[in-house]
């Protein structure tokens, strides 16, 4: 056991398992010095008269949040994510999305509607063309296929479209 663990657990038997709470949302337990003193643990436990400890009330969910953050799930995640400022990024600096042309929020959907379909056509084009596939479909693969299956009848749907092109262009005019 860890000296914190220790610490705690000597601190809540001593009656102390209502942790007394301060303004910035920590659980605080405090042990008086009478009973620090005669503790045998007191050397490992503090160079103080007393030991208090304290920890923030939603310590467990940090804890879980900090968990998650080293899982492979995160990490493609956080990709998504990078993948997806690139894309407003392309919509603002390159598609004209930094200033609307009209002021009511149905034209403003119209031209946020119409901007994502033509990068959703260049998506496709680039799909389509001799040059292949750009991230999409290399991210796609490290998704598990479960959480993306939509995406994948996207990239299936692409590729018959591929095969239907070449089909019609080996036919002679």
């Amino acid at each position: 056991m860890t000296p914190r663990k220790t610490a705690l657990s000597v601190l809540r038997a001593r009656c102390l398992s209502i942790p007394n709470y301060n303004l910035s949302k920590q659980h605080v337990y405090r042990a008086s010095s009478k009973d620090c003193k005669p503790c045998p643990l007191k050397a490992q436990c503090t160079r103080s008269t007393y030991r208090s400890l304290s920890y923030h009330i939603y310590q467990s969910s940090l804890e879980a949040a900090r968990r998650l953050t080293k899982t492979s799930g995160y990490r493609i995640s956080q990709r998504m994510r990078k993948r997806v400022e690139e894309l407003f990024g392309e919509a603002k600096e390159f598609m004209g999305l930094r200033q609307t042309k009209f002021r009511r929020s149905l034209y403003v959907q119209e031209q946020v509607l119409l901007t994502a379909s033509a990068q959703n056509i260049k998506r496709m084009a680039r799909l389509l063309s001799k040059r292949g596939p750009k991230r999409e479909t290399a991210m796609l693969a490290l998704i598990p296929r479960e959480v993306s299956e939509s995406a994948y009848r996207f990239i299936d749907w692409i590729f018959c479209l591929r095969q239907v092109e070449r089909a019609f262009a080996r036919q002679p005019a």
